[in-house]
């Protein structure tokens, strides 16, 4: 499946790594690409492995609001 996400709180290049860094790793992400810029988070991901839930959550746990 493939989502985009609004994600408040992304200033800088630092940012999208960040939140790249904390999704990639996760079972089922099978690309994550942040932009700051537009605010916006491309996940590409199995939902049958990742639940939507999931990947707010970590968003979340990184500083950032999903929205």
């Amino acid at each position: 499946m493939k989502s985009t996400i609004t994600v408040k709180g992304m200033k800088c290049g630092g940012c999208e790594t960040n939140l790249q860094n904390a999704l990639l790793p996760l079972a089922g992400v099978v690309s994550a690409k942040a932009n700051a810029k537009s605010s916006l988070l491309e996940i590409e991901y199995d939902e049958n492995v990742l639940s939507a839930e999931r990947i707010n959550q970590v968003i979340v746990e990184k500083g950032f609001q999903p929205g």
